[in-house]
């Protein structure tokens, strides 16, 4: 099993045939104050499942700080995949939201995926403090 995609956005959802939609893609988080709140964002994954691979898989995500220690729990989900051809991998998509989430400190955060128990990918993005220079028209984050 591996992970084929993996981002940040404000915003992913699938389609009842299984199709990923994601909007807002970003790598950065800004807030106004430290220690600062995001009302909302979401892991858009899409992975591959091997065709001589079990059906059932445990997927493991941990959102971290810049000093390793998780921000939140870690959010431990299940995963099944059906297939009619047992011989052929299986791409699905997961998305997994985060709100309002407390960042204590700017720097750079990650977003670690587990597979069956073993480290697939890191998602990295930073927290940045907004100042008058990065300040958007409309607020990224809730203050």
């Amino acid at each position: 099993m591996r992970v084929d995609l993996a981002l940040l956005a404000d915003y992913a959802a699938i389609t009842n045939d299984r199709k990923l939609i994601v909007s807002g893609v970003f790598d950065a988080v800004l807030i106004g104050k430290v220690p600062g709140k995001l009302s909302r964002m979401m892991l858009a994954l899409k992975l591959r499942v091997y065709g001589d691979e079990p059906e059932e898989h445990k997927v493991l995500v941990r959102l971290v700080e810049p000093d390793g220690k998780d921000v939140i729990p870690a959010t431990d989900l299940g995963m099944s995949v059906r297939r009619e051809d047992p011989s052929l991998d299986v791409v699905s998509p997961l998305v997994v939201s985060f709100d309002n989430v407390m960042f204590q400190r700017v720097g750079p955060y990650s977003i670690d995926v587990f597979l069956d128990g073993a480290f697939a990918d890191r998602v990295t993005f930073d927290v940045v403090l907004r100042s008058a220079e990065n300040k958007p028209d409309q607020p990224l984050e809730d203050e």
